[in-house]
């Protein structure tokens, strides 16, 4: 049994979750990969000098374990080659295990937490029956004896490329830009909320992108998007573009319906036609708010306003003409990455300005961290999943608590926000007084307390102070 461990007393070159010790010494416990050396040491090495020094039959075991879906398949082709590469020496290498194949429950804390974390496998097996991941559909390929080809093979893993050195975040290594001849996942609405966080996760993945901005193609322009899609030549597209705010959509019905109806259906018509994967968002505001329990994928749609009704109908033509679109409806946002986010105007309020600030105390959602929603939405587009997916915390929270309780966890006094009825807010938009989200498949986000916390780390260093 081979493992790859790397102990340093120079404990403050990394995070806690790595620092250990036993009853004599500290120190941080960290794989080898993760450390500047000179002479770095992967699988086919050891394997190598494990045979030359047993000659004893072998096999991989854990292979993938936890990571972002991507990194999983880079996981498993490199130690596919290297098997391969060990069987074409006439070394006895016997096979290859992925672990797990159903996934783990809290696993990332050895069991000693009972958080119900689940990291999925081959198959992930949330919603009670198994659901096959791109892993599995690789395994699968390969046991057949054909090659698995995917564009995100030629991108490196990340222990690869310069993310892979912890601690020295100086050190080069592999960069995205080094491959700009492979097919890239095409996002439209680069410049917005939701693209700019695409574009940030894809790059920390190692999936590379190109980005789309209003300035430089209308996706209701059937010309302009065919002429992209013919130069970029992507695996996929991603729709973040559209019209956001819900009270503007009441005086600018046109202008939404443009940019949340009609952009979205031509690209789905587009992408249909040339046989590209493609996902786009949608919202709970489809929903009235009548239940007073979660909403599930295949509850009836009936919107009170303007901005949902032009998702309702985007979602509706989509799927007739391009049904292996992948829509993912999700509610609220909350971005630690975008000046505007309205948390994180609360938070600088709370702080700083003492005013007072009325939130309402009726309207029920699921908030939605949008690193958690981009990233779970890539590893659904990698699995090719289709149809409609709702992505949240599927915790229930009303406005006002959302805030008290981001408030609270930031360590701000919240005497400045007062709980008042939705209808004393003068909303122009009409919303849902309960529009909670729930998936019947069994993904869900991490939960909502775990994401704020998230949230609150990753704000910009410093944004205590009043800038």
């Amino acid at each position: 049994m081979i493992g790859e461990r790397y102990l340093d007393e120079k404990m403050y070159l990394y995070p806690e979750s790595y620092h250990g010790g036993n009853a004599f010494h500290r120190y941080a416990d960290i794989e080898v990969v993760r450390v500047e050396t000179a002479a770095p040491v992967g699988s086919y090495d050891l394997l190598k000098e494990a045979w030359e020094k047993y000659q004893l039959p072998m096999a991989l075991t854990e292979v993938h374990l936890a990571s972002t879906r991507e990194e999983q398949l880079r996981w498993f082709q490199e130690a596919h080659d290297t098997a391969s590469r060990l069987i074409n020496e006439q070394i006895d290498f016997r096979a290859i295990t992925a672990w797990a194949l159903l996934g783990s429950f809290d696993w990332n804390s050895l069991l000693k937490n009972s958080s119900n974390c689940y990291e999925s496998g081959v198959f992930d097996i949330r919603s009670g029956k198994p659901r096959a991941t791109a892993l599995a559909n690789m395994i699968k390929t390969i046991n057949s004896g054909k090659p698995f080809t995917s564009s995100l093979l030629k991108i490196p893993g990340w222990w690869k490329r310069s993310v892979q050195i912890m601690n020295n975040p100086t050190a080069t290594g592999e960069r995205l830009e080094d491959y700009t001849a492979v097919s890239p996942l095409l996002i439209f609405g680069g410049n917005g909320s939701l693209g700019k966080a695409l574009a940030r996760i894809c790059a920390a993945r190692g999936i590379g992108i190109h980005t789309v901005n209003r300035s430089e193609a209308d996706i209701t322009s059937r010309e302009a998007i065919e002429a992209i899609l013919r130069k970029k030549r992507p695996w996929a597209v991603v729709n973040a573009a559209g019209f956001s705010n819900i009270d503007e959509a009441e005086r600018m019905p046109h202008r939404c319906f443009h940019d949340n109806t009609l952009g979205p259906s031509v690209l789905a018509e587009i992408c249909k036609a040339e046989n590209i994967k493609m996902v786009t968002f949608s919202t709970d505001q489809v929903f009235n708010g009548k239940k007073r329990e979660p909403y599930h994928e295949k509850d009836k749609t009936s919107p009170l306003n303007i901005y949902g009704e032009s998702k309702k109908k985007a979602e509706e033509y989509i799927l007739s003409v391009h049904p292996g679109t992948l829509i993912i409806r999700c509610s609220s946002f909350f971005n630690p990455w975008h000046k505007t986010d309205p948390l994180a105007r609360m938070l600088y309020s709370g702080l700083h300005l003492k005013q007072a600030h009325y939130l309402a105390s009726d309207i029920i959602i699921s908030p939605t961290y949008i690193p958690d929603l981009v990233n779970t939405t890539l590893d659904l587009l990698i699995d090719d999943e289709s149809g409609i997916w709702h992505l949240s915390s599927q915790e229930e929270i009303s406005l006002f608590d959302f805030n008290k309780l981001a408030l609270k966890m930031a360590d701000i006094r919240d005497e400045n926000i007062f709980p008042v009825p939705s209808s004393q807010l003068n909303y122009p938009a009409l919303r849902p007084k309960y529009s909670v989200l729930m998936s019947s498949h069994g993904v869900s986000l991490p939960c909502l307390q775990d994401a704020l916390h998230s949230y609150l780390n990753e704000l910009p260093s410093g944004w205590r102070s009043l800038e």
